[in-house]
């Protein structure tokens, strides 16, 4: 499978509030739009993507139902503006979230709980952040 970069948002998602999740099955970041008639719909499909002003939400009743099932379902994502796509500044952090590790997203470096964000980056099946001053 080839990747596309996208460098800019398409421009019906420019500064749009949207949610961001990884697909575990197209290996790619799904954006759910969260405004307009498209309310709550995947629109959108990229292995690249950039947000600011981010929140950081895991829903527990979703985390649970995991954990005690033992199933794949979406109750994680990282919701916000979508913004031009740029790379990560030398300072952003790596973060990821695992249900099995911890009830939130965690920094990859130190394990320390995120919740929110000034700026994040989904690249490939990474993910940056830029910490809020």
């Amino acid at each position: 499978m080839s990747t596309m970069l996208v460098l800019l948002p398409p421009k019906d998602l420019r500064a749009e509030r949207v949610r961001v999740h990884f697909n575990l099955h197209t290996h790619l970041w799904s954006i759910t739009a969260m405004d307009g008639e498209r309310r709550g719909r995947v629109v959108a499909h990229y292995d690249g993507f950039a947000l600011t002003g981010c929140r950081l939400i895991v829903s527990q009743a979703g985390r649970n139902r995991v954990l005690a099932q033992r199933c794949r379902l979406v109750h994680a994502w990282v919701e916000g503006l979508a913004a031009p796509f740029s790379y990560p500044p030398t300072g952003a952090v790596g973060f990821t979230y695992n249900p099995y590790r911890a009830a939130t997203f965690t920094r990859r470096d130190t394990g320390a709980a995120i919740e929110s964000a000034a700026r994040c980056w989904f690249m490939g099946e990474k993910a940056y952040v830029e910490m809020e001053p």
